[in-house]
């Protein structure tokens, strides 16, 4: 077979899947549109009410433009707005699919683009969220397009390199004021580019230069509007009363995954100040002089919030146990053990997958970006909260890194080192037991 005809059948074996699977999500919709809003669920859908009235009279919680996301459409479809964002939600989680399948493509083979298209689709922890009103899956679409246009830009000469890494600094700087904690990242991609990149030095600075300046004009919108609000600088959301002040104190930190412990009795005195420039403040200082006081402590609990981020949890559990039975006619199949098992496998299968091919890959480029993307949630998470949902920013690149090892031809595999294989499973075996107790939780 022709080599583009083989192309072409492979990509419509992926479309077939994505069709296929598209429809099986929406048939599910008829069961989980009913599910309660709860937590960030509930906070996003209410912000969404007066986003456009009072947007640029007050702060923001969170990221604003999900919210805003939410409010057209309460705008257009009114009493069917929270049907017709979880179909919009579908939508955007077939695009993804195709949108893994050309970062995959980018480096490694059409089959394991095919692989990772696959997974992607069957995959409940990226699907799941489409039911729910958290911004995951909105986010996704901005940060998978924008990586797929930064990669096209890392080895092109200007003038067409320079305007590829302007396009990915500006969708970049979309998802950002999708998910704040993605702003954040921009020095480890400055670094990344810098040591990647097969450009001049000069080339290399202007790349970096240009994907900085447009990842910051949109954001720069947000820290205006936050500096005429409160006459200070806070660059996109503001939540150090939250997160400093429940973050670093000598209770068991807060897990707000399914079965966690939700509850949290906080020991330290929040900040009196007014204004939440006074209290950011305020609590970033009184953060780092608890820490200062209790390193043990703190080390303690980050290793705690690194267990709940990696635990092998699908938030929408929560939502499913929470459901009315008048609202949930069929709340009892959807709590039963077999979901729970589904996710909890599927998780555990894909994390194992992927870091045999993280250990067995060759190339460099993506896998130290992969690298860098989990340290670095992984620290943020440790620092603040943990929870098995802020690991979503990287799930896409590690099913890349499992269709990797499942495409894997027997000369590929036959050139891998025992010791890399050895050692991807013992990593696992590593995370298997740290999660073991959470694991017979979530399944109890």
């Amino acid at each position: 077979m022709p080599i583009e005809q083989k192309k072409s059948s492979l990509l419509l074996i992926l479309s077939v899947v994505v069709f296929a699977a598209f429809i099986f999500k929406l048939i599910l919709l008829i069961d989980l549109n009913h599910l309660p809003l709860l937590g960030d669920d509930y906070l996003y859908w209410r912000r969404s009410l007066d986003i456009f009235q009072n947007y640029f009279g007050q702060l923001d919680l969170q990221a604003p433009l999900y919210p805003v996301f939410l409010a057209i459409n309460r705008l257009i479809f009114h009493n069917r707005a929270l049907l017709l964002v979880k179909i919009e939600q579908l939508i955007l989680h077939s695009v993804e699919i195709y949108l893994i399948y050309i970062l995959a493509a980018r480096f490694f083979s059409k089959k394991t683009a095919v692989i990772a298209g696959v997974i992607a689709s069957v995959y409940p922890e990226l699907f799941s969220y489409s039911y729910l009103l958290f911004s995951e899956t909105f986010y996704l679409f901005f940060m998978l397009i924008s990586m797929i246009l930064y990669f096209s830009a890392l080895d092109r000469e200007k003038p067409r390199g320079l305007l590829l890494m302007a396009g990915a600094g500006f969708i970049n700087g979309i998802a950002c004021l999708t998910r704040s904690v993605n702003f954040y990242f921009l020095p480890l991609i400055c670094l990344h580019c810098w040591f990647f990149s097969k450009r001049s030095y000069g080339g290399r600075l202007a790349a970096i230069l240009v994907f900085c300046l447009l990842t910051i004009a949109p954001v720069s919108i947000q820290t205006m509007k936050n500096y005429k609000v409160e006459g200070c600088f806070i660059l996109i959301d503001s939540a150090a009363a939250r997160n400093f002040y429940r973050s670093h104190n000598k209770s068991y930190p807060m897990n707000m995954d399914f079965r966690g412990n939700n509850t949290l009795t906080v020991d330290r005195e929040p900040c009196p100040e007014a204004g939440a420039c006074a209290q950011t403040r305020c609590e970033t200082a009184n953060s780092m002089k608890f820490i200062a006081a209790n390193p043990g402590l703190f080390l303690k609990h980050g290793l705690i919030k690194t267990v709940n981020l990696y635990s092998p949890n699908l938030i929408i559990y929560k939502n499913i146990f929470k459901a009315e039975p008048a609202s949930f006619p069929r709340a009892e199949l959807y709590q039963g053990r077999w979901l729970r098992a589904i996710g909890s496998i599927s998780y555990l299968a894909v994390m194992l997958l992927a870091l045999l091919g993280i250990f067995a890959g060759k190339e460099w480029n993506f896998r130290s970006y992969t690298i860098l993307w989990v340290f670095y949630l992984t620290a943020v998470c440790a620092f603040f909260l943990g929870a098995s949902r802020y690991r979503m920013p990287f799930a896409p690149l590690l099913v890349i890194y499992a269709a990797s090892f499942l495409g894997m031809g027997k000369k590929d595999f036959s050139e891998v080192k025992s010791w890399k294989i050895f050692a991807a499973i013992f990593f696992w075996l590593i995370l298997v037991l740290v999660e073991h107790r959470r694991l017979l939780l979530i399944l109890s």
